[in-house]
């Protein structure tokens, strides 16, 4: 789904409007108020300046995928732009679709700023136990495959011949052309998934340290 920040501007309208008109896209506008311009996108009356009313507003939109701020603040004619009221909104635009970015936001003040946190490592997830190995299964039915066995792959070694399967599918799909080792740094996740120990991502010692942040 595509969110569309300042719909009833002249960029907003018109991109909303082909965002709108493409068959593989759900759009949502948003602009100070809902009124109806002929290209029957979906449109959310609110104020971006207001923080409360934007989490309000946006609380039930849970499938964004995708933020497209075009929104700017009106300003007298013959002043410049405000950037701290632009800044605003993006930010409560921000804090209102994507609440697991305040989540990881409040646990990277605490652990940097409360005297308890010094020196200390901690995990920052959402929710109970989790490791990867109790994931890899939810990824594979939503793929509808079939999940095989443990194997430890060199993803730098992996892709390395993968360059013309990328181009097939950029082709096929009319993505951005872009270089297959510029999509993700595969030594970084060689680092994350091929390590000699169990990778349990665990909340518990936060929470000892009284920090108790999810996203609910």
């Amino acid at each position: 789904m595509a969110l569309v920040a300042g719909a009833s501007g002249v960029v907003g309208r018109r991109l909303a409007k082909y965002l709108h008109g493409l068959d593989d896209w759900d759009v949502v506008g948003l602009s100070r108020r809902a009124s109806a311009d002929g290209n029957d996108v979906p449109r959310i009356a609110v104020d971006l300046t207001n923080r409360e009313e934007t989490v309000a507003a946006l609380s039930g939109l849970s499938d964004v995928t995708h933020i497209f701020n075009e929104a700017r603040f009106d300003h007298p004619e013959g002043e410049g732009e405000s950037i701290e009221s632009n800044t605003a909104m993006f930010r409560n635009l921000i804090d209102a679709t994507v609440p697991w970015a305040r989540h990881l936001a409040k646990a990277t003040v605490w652990m940097a700023t409360e005297s308890a946190c010094a020196n200390q490592d901690f995990n920052n997830t959402n929710g109970d136990l989790f490791r990867w190995k109790n994931v890899w299964p939810k990824f594979a039915r939503y793929l509808a495959l079939e999940p095989g066995p443990v194997e430890t792959v060199d993803l730098s070694d992996y892709m390395s011949d993968k360059e013309p399967v990328w181009r097939r599918v950029i082709e096929n799909y009319g993505l951005v052309e872009q270089p297959l080792d510029q999509v993700a740094l595969w030594g970084y996740w060689r680092h994350l998934w091929t390590p000699d120990w169990d990778i349990v991502s665990s909340m518990t010692k936060a929470w000892q340290y009284d920090f108790h942040g999810v996203v609910d």
